[in-house]
């Protein structure tokens, strides 16, 4: 019931607004017999890809963030169900995250890579405070040093992994009530569709404008279309930092490029991007300017996209011929790669021990692995601690042949 009353709510005030929207286009053409975009560009507030002033930009940094979430199945569930209201230890909480530290800083993009459950949109979840209650988070979440507030929450726009759009409204529609409900009340009508018309010359969807979402029962737009609508409903607010969960699956590599080049612009703009992505090209991959690999919720790689290469060549593995670089990287994250007497599952761990050391010996606001700072991550592979703390010759303990 309570659903039903929101919906009618907002209903009601989209409705309120159908007349004056009507009235606006009315008016555009009995003025001027159109109703081109160019008849609204005099009242856009900003560009969407002007470059954001310094003092506006926002640097996020997360730290040894770890999440834990309790047990659905199993002795433990049975004691959660029949005492809810005792606390938990950790001990008998399922890991999502272990210790995972990373960075964005504006006019960069951040990807998160790593197979199904690795923890990606958890993180993410997490780092946009989205995270449901039954979620336990360690570690800290920074924005320009300082905690999430309401007026970074105004400044951040995330965009799920399930686009939720009703299929009846087309792409201007979608948009066009989007910003009703998001833009600040002070804004005109007329500065509020130049925004809207602004987003969709930027996302390139001049000949989707008039065409309907769709849906299972209704034909639509394409899978990229679809993709760049709710894309656009969050740019709507000219967001300083933009989190995106898998925004390329179902997408073609063609299509995934020219998403991922609109996000590039974005950021050279000052904005901070971080997103998931699922099983990217070669040259997606290294279109972004640091990597996060996970794997089961730790972490494996973090540094410059196009230094992974060197990272693993250094550690013993060689992208063979006719493989691409991040679905070998995946392997890896999946234990899918053995080395010599060393199954994949012992590798994996080799690489989520040698990310941890090598982490502990650079300065700590440097971005991850640079491909000049081969030196530290030998040393870190030959003499790093294992997780139990002792001293022990992880390179040769875990890549030797």
């Amino acid at each position: 019931c309570a659903q039903v009353f929101s919906f009618s709510i907002i209903l009601s005030h989209v409705l309120d607004h159908t007349a004056l929207r009507d009235h606006y286009f009315m008016s555009k053409l009995g003025s001027s017999g159109s109703s081109s975009p160019k008849d609204v560009a005099e009242f856009s507030k900003d560009s969407i890809f002007d470059a954001i002033q310094h003092e506006d930009r926002v640097a996020l940094e997360f730290r040894s963030i770890s999440a834990y979430v309790a047990p659905q199945f199993g002795p433990d569930a049975q004691r959660a169900s029949i005492n809810p209201f005792r606390q938990v230890p950790v001990s008998e909480l399922k890991c999502i995250l272990n210790a995972v530290s990373g960075r964005a800083e504006p006019g960069t993009m951040l990807a998160l890579m790593g197979p199904s459950g690795s923890g990606k949109s958890t993180l993410l979840e997490v780092l946009g405070g989205r995270s449901s209650r039954s979620l336990r988070c360690k570690g800290q979440v920074l924005f320009n040093g300082e905690g999430l507030t309401k007026a970074v929450k105004r400044k951040l726009g995330y965009v799920a992994q399930d686009d939720l759009m009703h299929q009846c409204l087309t792409v201007f529609e979608t948009l066009y009530y989007v910003a009703l409900l998001r833009l600040p009340k002070s804004w005109s009508l007329d500065e509020k569709v130049a925004r809207v018309e602004r987003v969709i010359d930027v996302l390139r969807l001049q000949k989707a404008r008039d065409t309907v979402i769709g849906g299972t029962s209704q034909r639509g737009v394409s899978g990229g279309e679809r993709k760049r609508t709710s894309v656009g409903s969050e740019l709507l607010i000219n967001p300083k930092i933009l989190l995106l969960d898998e925004p390329t699956s179902g997408l073609d590599s063609t299509i995934a490029m020219q998403l991922v080049q609109i996000l590039r612009e974005l950021a050279s703009g000052g904005r901070s991007i971080i997103t998931s992505i699922h099983q990217p090209s070669s040259r997606l991959m290294f279109m972004f300017d640091t990597l996060l690999c996970l794997s089961g919720g730790r972490t494996i790689y973090y540094g410059r996209a196009a230094a992974a290469h060197a990272y693993f060549a250094s550690l013993g593995f060689e992208v063979e011929v006719g493989i691409s670089m991040s679905d070998y990287v995946l392997d890896l994250a999946s234990s899918q790669v053995s080395s010599g007497p060393k199954s994949g599952a012992e590798v994996t761990q080799g690489l989520i021990e040698t990310s941890k050391a090598y982490m502990s010996m650079v300065d700590p606001d440097q971005d991850g692995f640079d491909a000049g700072d081969v030196e530290t991550l030998v040393q870190a592979a030959s003499n790093g601690g294992s997780s139990d703390g002792k001293s022990t010759s992880l390179r040769m303990r875990t890549f030797s042949s």
